[in-house]
């Protein structure tokens, strides 16, 4: 008896032993230089690759995205704007618009970065008593300047009814059933989808992946500024002094001249006599004078 219940203890170890070092191994830490040296202001929102089997998974997705996307502190440029412009461009395919590259699409828009989203999962699943809703989407953020990922995660969000029990078990049996019925006649994937965003958005709990590198606080969050310091201080990243050029547009608004000279044009003070615009040396309008009529 003891010789054979010796392997199984010790297969019991060793399967405790291993689901402890499994709990306990440390996650990779995500490298964020490349999304702090970037440091993107606005996010522009591409149509979804839609690896599901239910068609408008990719409508219903873009409209739980943006909320979280502006709550974290970004800039997020109109989806249904977004998709239009893109039809108008020949982009409307979620595949054409990967293609292209992010560099070409954020240069329509004039956008910071790019987010390419996948869904992976969008279905209800019948099991007789009960129905089992799941969502899932991959996302990819890329800077628009360099064609560089700076980001990227996945998430999972399963949603099951829960019935509470009457103390009649046939009862409760037939309410579990028509309860799963109704689900998978018109199930309700709105709110996964805005708990999905929203976890990987902010690192909130829940999903059946855990976030350990969520979306880093944008230019409009209160944590912008103390974050990306003690970011750019770890990873070594030099602080900008000097100020952004100033694009023609913003030096017009503030009635500015460039800074830059225009060939062919002096930018010093007018010499004596001399007539000076801003397009160039213009000479003096000649002013016809009358003669007099004679008496």
């Amino acid at each position: 008896m003891r010789s054979a219940r010796a392997p199984q203890t010790l297969v019991l170890l060793v399967s405790v032993f291993a689901g402890v070092a499994l709990g306990c191994a440390k996650v990779k830490p995500f490298d964020y230089r490349n999304y702090v040296s970037e440091d993107p202001h606005s996010i522009l929102i591409v149509p979804v690759v839609n690896n599901s089997a239910e068609v408008g998974a990719a409508d219903y997705f873009l409209a739980t995205i943006t909320v979280p996307l502006a709550e974290r502190g970004y800039y997020v440029f109109p989806v249904n704007m977004t998709r239009e412009l893109l039809a108008d461009a020949g982009l409307s395919d979620p595949g054409l618009a990967r293609e292209v590259g992010a560099s070409r699409v954020a240069e329509l828009f004039g956008a910071d970065s790019v987010l390419f989203v996948s869904i992976t999962n969008w279905e209800a699943k019948y099991m007789v008593i009960t129905t089992q809703v799941t969502v899932g989407f991959e996302y990819h953020l890329v800077s628009g300047r360099t064609g560089e990922e700076l980001w990227s995660t996945k998430q999972k969000m399963v949603y099951q009814p829960q019935n509470n029990s009457s103390g009649n078990p046939l009862a409760d049996l037939v309410v579990m059933a028509v309860t799963a019925a109704v689900t998978k006649a018109a199930p309700n994937y709105m709110p996964l989808a805005r708990q999905a965003n929203g976890s990987v958005a902010a690192g909130t709990a829940g999903g059946s992946f855990v976030i350990h590198h969520p979306l880093l606080p944008g230019p409009h969050h209160a944590a912008y500024g103390q974050d990306r310091a003690a970011r750019r201080s770890k990873l070594g990243i030099p602080v900008a002094g000097e100020r952004k050029p100033m694009t023609v547009r913003q030096l017009a608004d503030r009635n500015e001249e460039p800074s830059v000279p225009t060939p062919g044009v002096s930018t010093g003070p007018p010499a004596e006599g001399e007539y000076r615009t801003a397009g160039g040396p213009e000479e003096p309008e000649a002013v016809e004078i009358e003669p007099e009529p004679a008496d």
